[in-house]
């Protein structure tokens, strides 16, 4: 009788070990599924990315004037047809853009095909400007008018100026590999 009862034991143990296995593995095959999470392979489309601003992939990039850090002010326009550009608004105080930042100067992609990056700060002439990569100021008033609420906030524009797609927050979704498919 003592086998019997220490058997059914084990197998009831088993039983729920089966169980909790199937259950675990059902919610990450679904995260996976939904959220890209954990898996290298899944496709976080441009259109799935966090967009709070009133940019539209596919608009062209509004005229925006920013400043050199002597005051001279540039259109970015002008800059931006006929090359790729990762523009990027940051804050000199926000952790994530430090991170983005990191990866933008160590992205091998991104240096070795040319592609431009430009930096937009409403305050860069603080630590930003310890960077390698050129930081403009910019003023809040444009990022109020197209509703930059959050930095880093990450825009992938075309050689032909149009908007490819804009990431707010830094999430590690970006990386070469997304960059080098649609932008």
């Amino acid at each position: 009788m003592g086998e019997t009862k220490a058997g059914k034991s084990i197998l009831k143990w088993v039983g729920i070990f089966v169980i909790m296995t199937a259950g675990v593995f059902t919610g990450m095959t679904l995260s996976i599924k939904y959220t890209g999470a954990g898996s290298r392979g899944a496709e976080v489309l441009p259109a799935s990315l966090r967009n709070s601003t009133n940019l539209e992939i596919g608009q062209t990039m509004p005229s925006i004037t920013a400043y050199h850090q002597d005051g001279e002010p540039m259109d970015l326009q002008s800059v931006l047809v006929g090359r790729k550009t990762v523009l990027g608004f940051v804050s000199q105080t926000c952790g994530p853009c430090k991170q983005f930042i990191k990866f933008l100067e160590g992205s091998e992609l991104l240096a070795s095909e040319g592609y431009q990056i430009l930096l937009l700060s409403v305050k860069p002439e603080d630590d930003l400007a310890n960077y390698v990569l050129p930081v403009f100021r910019v003023s809040e008033e444009l990022q109020k008018e197209l509703a930059i609420d959050m930095v880093p906030t990450m825009i992938g524009i075309g050689e032909d100026a149009t908007i490819q797609f804009v990431s707010c927050g830094f999430s590690g979704i970006i990386t070469d590999e997304y960059v080098e498919e649609y932008l």
